[in-house]
């Protein structure tokens, strides 16, 4: 099952299940991304998945490794940006340096910081395949 095309997104990312993993690939290069693909073990990706729908959006989801969160970079060096507190608002407004938000999943070392786009499009399409499976399962038990 193919979840996202490369050519559908700004990442180069190209994400597709053969069953046992979730494979990505990505054209992203570093800071954005560790180097190379990932393989999530399909049962982990599943849940995780879950877990973010369930929780829509929620910040951070994790499953046995696995994370998914929300993150605010700066586009130089995609370093966090501050946490929230009045020292911090005080200083990100004399900070001009431009920053972005985007879906930072990471596993076992291996990590790619997504536009919000491309994650609510690829978890779009796996809660609908997961769901139009699970609809399937019922069907054949009546």
């Amino acid at each position: 099952m193919s979840y996202i095309r490369c050519l559908s997104n700004p990442e180069g990312l190209y994400v597709y299940g053969d069953g046992k993993d979730v494979n990505f690939h990505w054209c992203v290069k570093p800071p954005f991304a560790s180097p190379g693909g990932m393989k999530i073990p399909h049962d982990i990706f599943t849940k995780a998945g879950q877990k973010w729908a369930d929780q829509y959006c929620s910040e951070r989801v994790s499953v046995r490794g696995f994370v998914i969160e929300e993150v605010h970079v700066y586009e130089k060096n995609a370093k966090k940006v501050g946490e929230m507190s009045r020292q911090w608002v005080k200083q990100y407004l004399k900070d001009k340096r431009p920053t972005r938000s985007g879906w930072k999943l990471s596993y076992r070392g291996k990590f790619i910081i997504l536009w919000p786009v491309t994650m609510h499009y690829m978890m779009d399409r796996f809660v609908n395949e997961h769901r139009d499976r699970i609809m399937k399962m019922q069907k054949r038990r009546r």
